[in-house]
């Protein structure tokens, strides 16, 4: 093992000497890190914070301003047969600072023919002064590996970002298409060739980036003209002069300061010269006195893993932004002769999964739903648990990409392809807008393939995703729905019977994880449902997939509908997932009819009032919230065995589904009040409604504005029909009915896994 000494380096230097260092040639932005993206807020804070810092140093003359740590790694640049810094972290800050003396020179360069004019021994000592701080500012954006630069052509801007600009000791070769890069390129020809002109950058082409980066440079400007001609720089003579900021930035030894004072008086106060003696004492604070941690590591993974460890605050970085490198270099030899990477299908597949995740609303999500992405990825290809972290994801990631046989460049352009197929799954089938409007060219089948999809999506067992997305990739090859649509049902079916078997998640993560992987849940050695290294791995069967399911569940001691009817009648349902309710009433509910008290299967031909197995039903007004018959906290007039035995209360059977929040209105009322509200929601004739709503409210019902309108347009609850044909509502009947539903929920769900 290497010394942890020889791994990273870390070091505080001043920005001056962050940008100044011989050491490289100059610093590059990854194609991993995103665009520059610092707003004005973020600028007007750091500058704030460098303003704030001269003005302390009136106070103290110690006085630094830290801006936090940047990461390097040292990469070799063949056409200068030298080093530069690929940046990590901190490409926010350090392309903010490096525009920031590009201005600071623009505006040294507009004053100083200005001060010329103004011959005296204090303008030539400014003057001075200036052009020496204007060499200091020029290294910091400017760089040479010429050892005497004679022309523009020698230099080359100090940063730049992979794939869009190209550094070469040939100025022909070279290629400057980034706005930053592009900016910098520019000015440093104008500095050479037009110097007595105002510069102005000649934008190549219109972009979001482009705008973007004017804004930010006019703000800049803006803020350094509007700060030195602040209240506190009014009287440059008392506040700089005269003071420790004058000695300490602007530079002279105490014993120079009476004739420096005369000098100055002499001059009679000229706003170019207050202007100069400002910006060099807050360029030489800047330059001096901003602090940096240059931490220089010799391998990129210790970069990532020191990056996770400092980066509290600022945006985290993803495993899929650090893969795409890896992919782009690959890309750059493989298809050099078209263009490389930039006219590449990953190109495309990575530009595909950046405009998903920038739909996240917050950085946060954005991370989370990347990190996710991966864990997916993971399962789907390798059949394997992958931590969130991000340099287990990084590293992951290029060691699976590198392991395809080089051979079998088709293989490594889907290996990407494959990320976006998880994109494309989870933004039409695991948004819950998106899912609406899925699969209209099979009318027949829609409904309830999205029923149990948006069961799944509700419960958020993600886990699902790379099984699905198996079935989901061939029925995009073959148009057939049929397998894709009984694989949502076996899963849905299978997380149905799990969760209310145990109540809650119950390892259920961990089961499905077998699905991908494979093993040996039942007597026949099952491969799993992954792609493969070599993404070639033929598709399960819809019989394996069912064979596997099922003996998961009897390995799980469901064996049988009697053992799950035991169990999962009893279980507090309600308090594990509402959504797991909804789903099972709707399920109990469908194509049934009443015998007694009990709901009946299949003596009835289906009426589409009881059809309910569609996702307009599982999204219908009607049916958007799980409520309890007899209330969640114990009134007196219930059986009192309720307030004893709490858990029967959240059991299935004394559940029903009500618009949202209807049930506010009945809530703690006794049986037979809440009784007058269920007739009144489940009368079909028009004719009776306004008698059957008149008894309810005279009970003390209130029906609201939206249920009132239901009803008056001849729509009713069919589920509270059945609660009408109870006389009473105790502890018994909740039992019974409990039995009663799970064992027609059961009828719907053993079909779909051939139990």
């Amino acid at each position: 093992m290497k010394d942890i000494q020889d791994l990273f380096k870390s070091e505080g230097l001043s920005l001056y000497e962050t940008l100044s260092s011989n050491d490289v040639i100059g610093f590059l932005i990854p194609l991993y890190q995103r665009k520059y993206s610092w707003d004005k807020e973020h600028i007007k804070r750091m500058l704030d914070d460098i303003f704030d810092g001269v003005i302390s140093v009136k106070q103290d003359k110690e006085s630094i301003n830290f801006i936090g740590a940047a990461i390097f790694v040292e990469m070799n640049v063949e056409a200068f047969k030298a080093k530069a810094s690929s940046v990590v972290d901190g490409q926010q800050r350090l392309t903010t600072l490096i525009l920031l003396c590009s201005i600071i020179h623009q505006m040294f360069g507009k004053i100083k023919p200005e001060i010329q004019d103004k011959k005296s021994s204090f303008t030539t000592l400014l003057e001075e002064k200036i052009s020496e701080r204007m060499d200091e500012l020029f290294v910091c954006f400017a760089k040479s590996i010429s050892p005497l630069p004679k022309k523009s052509s020698d230099y080359y801007p100090i940063i730049i970002r992979e794939h869009l600009d190209k550094w070469h000791r040939n100025s022909l070769n070279s290629n400057f298409a980034s706005p930053v890069a592009d900016y910098l390129n520019q000015y440093i020809h104008f500095v050479y060739d037009d110097e007595n002109k105002d510069y102005s950058w000649n934008k190549k082409r219109d972009g979001v980036d482009i705008n973007f980066f004017i804004n930010n440079e006019e703000f800049i400007k803006s803020w350094l003209d509007q700060t030195t001609k602040c209240e506190f720089f009014e009287n440059v003579l008392d506040n700089i002069i005269n003071t420790t900021i004058g000695s300490e930035l602007f530079g002279f030894d105490e014993s120079q300061k009476k004739q420096l004072i005369h000098d100055y008086k002499q001059v009679n106060s000229n706003a170019n010269i207050d202007e100069a003696i400002v910006l060099m004492c807050f360029s030489e604070y800047l330059l001096r006195r901003v602090a940096v941690t240059n931490v220089r590591v010799s391998d990129e993974r210790y970069g990532f893993e020191i990056f996770e460890a400092l980066n509290t605050t600022g945006a985290p970085l993803t495993a899929i932004e650090t893969f795409r490198p890896v992919v782009a270099r690959y890309k750059d030899l493989y298809l050099a002769s078209k263009g490389g990477y930039e006219r590449s299908d990953s190109k495309i597949y990575f530009d595909e999964i950046d405009r998903y995740l920038d739909r996240k609303e917050t950085t946060a999500q954005k991370t989370k739903e990347s990190q996710q992405l991966v864990v997916t990825f993971a399962y789907l290809i390798r059949g394997e648990k992958i931590a969130e972290k991000l340099d287990v994801q990084r590293v992951c990631l290029k060691k699976w990409y590198e392991d395809i046989d080089v051979q079998k460049n088709t293989v490594k352009s889907d290996y990407v392809k494959y990320l976006v197929k998880i994109v494309e799954f989870k933004d039409n089938f695991w948004d819950k807008d998106n899912l609406m409007n899925q699969l209209s060219d099979f009318p027949s089948e829609r409904e309830e393939l999205l029923f149990h999809l948006d069961f799944l999506r509700d419960s958020k067992t993600t886990m699902v995703i790379p099984i699905l997305l198996r079935f989901y990739i061939e029925f995009e090859k073959t148009q057939d729905i049929a397998q894709f649509q009984a694989a949502c049902k076996a899963i849905a079916s299978f997380v149905a019977i799990w969760r209310s078997f145990t109540s809650n998640t119950g390892a259920i993560d961990s089961a499905l994880k077998k699905v991908m992987s494979g093993g040996t849940a039942n007597s026949n050695n099952f491969s799993g449902f992954k792609l493969g290294k070599d993404l070639n791995s033929k598709i399960q069967n819809l019989t394996h997939l069912r064979s596997f399911l099922k003996a998961l569940l009897i390995k799980k001691k469901i064996k049988d509908k009697q053992a799950w009817l035991e169990i999962s009648a009893s279980q507090p349902l309600y308090k594990g997932s509402q959504e797991l309710c909804k789903y099972l009433l709707l399920l109990a509910y469908h194509n049934s009819t009443y015998d007694g008290n009990d709901i009946v299967k299949g003596k009835a031909r289906i009426q589409e009032s009881m059809n309910y197995k569609k996702l307009s039903v599982y999204r219908s007004d009607l049916f958007q919230s799980v409520e309890h018959i007899a209330p969640q906290n114990f009134a007196s007039e219930w059986d009192e065995v309720f307030d004893k035995d709490a858990t029967t209360i959240h059991t299935i059977g004394n559940l029903t589904l009500l618009p949202v929040k209807e049930n506010n209105a009945i809530g703690n009322k006794s049986w037979a009040k809440k009784k007058l509200f269920f007739e009144a929601c489940s009368t079909k004739n028009i004719d009776n409604l306004e008698i059957a709503i008149s008894k309810a409210k005279k009970a003390g019902n209130q029906f609201n504005g939206k249920i009132d309108k239901i009803l008056r347009e001849g729509q009713c609850l069919t589920m509270a029909e059945h609660l009408c044909l109870f006389d009473s509502w105790d502890h018994n009947v909740v039992k019974n009915r409990s039995f009663n539903i799970m064992e027609c929920a059961w009828e719907e769900l053993r079909k779909n896994i051939d139990f």
